[in-house]
Formats: structure tokens, C-alpha cells, sequence
């Protein structure tokens, strides 16, 4: 958080033409914030960045990013119509720029997460399951397959398929277990 801060004053004081950077540190923070539980705060430095990102529209993955982070804050606080906005807005940037999969892929999850919290089983199974399709286009064991998996092992407790609620918790845990320490 430290090194953020400090490097983002650097930024700050330098010309005017570091503006996408500016954003890009504020990310980076509200994602530590996030991290931290300091949801009000990651919150500001998210918007921020959105506001940044909105003026200076060359950078349209920028834009998707800050917009699908702030989305998952707002889900995270609870304002699910809001979240679900912003994480609409990042899918369809993704889509339009397809050369990001995995920003895709991470906002199709953040946005199935939404309906998961909402009770739209259904409809989150779907994104979670187009979002596992993505992840695994780069890598059967990618991180982010893991951590669907597991979200989409527990839709589908909702939805009362324990056998491949099972399978998918299953699969999470193996490949979690191929990344992380056994107390991770």
C-alpha cells in the first residue's frame, strides 16, 4: 500500500500526460484496499480511476478493468443493481476488445457472483460457466478456473446438483492445491 501511494504522489507531481498511469496505480490501490477490507475506501480510489480512464478513452481496457473492480466493490457492499451495472459495462468493453480473455473471464465471474448474491442461480451458473470456458482456454489449471470452479461447485449446491457440485469443488481444490501452500 505503501510503495502504491508513494509512487502514485511521484506520478501525481509529474506532467499531465501520465494520466492512464495515474489510473492504473489507483486500481492497483483500491485492489489492496479491497484486499484489506477497507471496502470505502476502494471504493473512491475506483472511481477515481473510473472517472480517469472515462476522459481519456483511448484506454478502453483500462476502463473495463476500473469499471468491473468498482462493480465488485459495490457487490461486496451490497448495491447489486449498481454492481451489476458497472460489471455489464466491463463484460461488454471485454467483449468489443477481445484480445483481454481473462479481463472477460473475471468480469463474466464478478458478474455471475452478483446473481449468485441476488438467489439467479440460473443465470450465474451461465456466466460462471462461460468465464470457466475462458480461463481454461489459457490453462486447464489456471488460478482463476480455480476459483470459478469453486463458485459454480456452490450454484450448483443451490441448484441441488451435489454430484457436480462435488466434481467442480473437487477440481478447485486440485488445482488450488497445485498453486498454494497446503495452509494457504
Amino acid at each position: 500500500r505503501k510503495l502504491l501511494i508513494d509512487g502514485l504522489a511521484k506520478l501525481k507531481q509529474c506532467d499531465h500526460e501520465n494520466h492512464n498511469k495515474i489510473a492504473h496505480f489507483l486500481v492497483y490501490l483500491g485492489n489492496v484496499s479491497r484486499g484489506l477490507g477497507d471496502y470505502e475506501k476502494a471504493k473512491e480510489l475506483f472511481e477515481q480511476s473510473f472517472v480517469i480512464y472515462k476522459k481519456n478513452v483511448e484506454d478502453h481496457i483500462g476502463l473495463a478493468r476500473a469499471s468491473g473492480y468498482l462493480g465488485v466493490v459495490h457487490n461486496g457492499l451490497g448495491n447489486f443493481a449498481e454492481a451489476k451495472v458497472l460489471l455489464e459495462r466491463s463484460r461488454v468493453i471485454y467483449e468489443k476488445y477481445p484480445e483481454n480473455g481473462v479481463g472477460l473471464a473475471r468480469s463474466l465471474a464478478h458478474l455471475g457472483s452478483v446473481h449468485k448474491n441476488l438467489g439467479e442461480y440460473e443465470t450465474a451458473r451461465d456466466l460462471f460457466e462461460k468465464s470457466l470456458t475462458i480461463y481454461k482456454k489459457y490453462s486447464e489449471k489456471h488460478v482463476g478456473a480455480a476459483w470459478v470452479c469453486g463458485n459454480l461447485g456452490n450454484v450448483y449446491l443451490k441448484l441441488g446438483d451435489y454430484k457436480k457440485a462435488k466434481e467442480l469443488l473437487d477440481e478447485s481444490l486440485a488445482i488450488c492445491s497445485e498453486h498454494f501452500l497446503e495452509d494457504h
